[in-house]
């Protein structure tokens, strides 16, 4: 896609600064349950909008003694359902494909296990416009690949692969060993971008 569309980055800006309220929300949540980790954030960089989200308050709150890792900082206190949930908020489906689509992207659903049993939500995703579905994802089970995968040929969606690489448990060299991803996905994805930008850039 172009990295420099106004209209994109326009969409990522808005995007970053629900990312910013989220995370300053979580804090908090945190410091009104008696998990605050502003000592641990006091290093970070607060003018960068890149950085911040939930991954970094994983990380402080594993740093401050608070969870065993990322992962456990997520399953009991940052994630779903947990003390210091915070909701998203920032863009919806139509306006995030919608900005993918217009500079020359390829939009796709990442490591969605319920595919499955989530038909017409995908469905309505593909009505305004997305394209793929992540099939070969580092953390699903083989029986759980086929699965998808079979969803994705059933709506002529590309399959993809990905393996969420976030730098907390492994090294990247290492996460991507772990992640089986067939030739012919890169084909179809390679095909899928060129397409893509053939009709948003066609004097490229």
């Amino acid at each position: 896609m172009d990295p420099d569309d106004e209209v994109f980055e326009g969409a990522l800006s808005r995007q970053r600064s629900a990312r910013r309220v989220r995370f300053d929300r979580t804090l908090e949540r945190l410091r009104e349950i008696g998990l605050g980790i502003d000592a641990q954030l006091a290093a970070l960089d607060r003018t960068r909008d890149d950085a911040l989200g939930r991954p970094t308050i994983g990380r402080a709150l594993t740093a401050a003694g608070h969870a065993t890792s990322v992962e456990d900082a997520f399953r009991r206190l940052i994630g779903w359902g947990g003390p210091a949930y915070v909701p998203r908020e920032g863009m919806g489906p139509r306006e995030a494909i919608d900005a993918i689509r217009g500079a020359g992207g390829v939009p796709v659903l990442a490591h969605f296990s319920e595919a499955p049993d989530q038909v017409p939500l995908l469905l309505e995703l593909v009505d305004i416009g997305l394209a793929g579905l992540e099939v070969f994802y580092v953390s699903f089970a083989p029986e759980t690949v086929e699965a998808v995968g079979a969803v994705a040929h059933e709506l002529g969606l590309i399959a993809t692969g990905g393996s969420d690489y976030h730098g907390d448990t492994t090294t990247y060299a290492e996460a991507h060993a772990a992640l089986r991803v067939p030739d012919s996905a890169a084909t179809a994805v390679r095909q899928a971008v060129a397409d893509a930008r053939s009709r948003t850039m066609p004097g490229r």
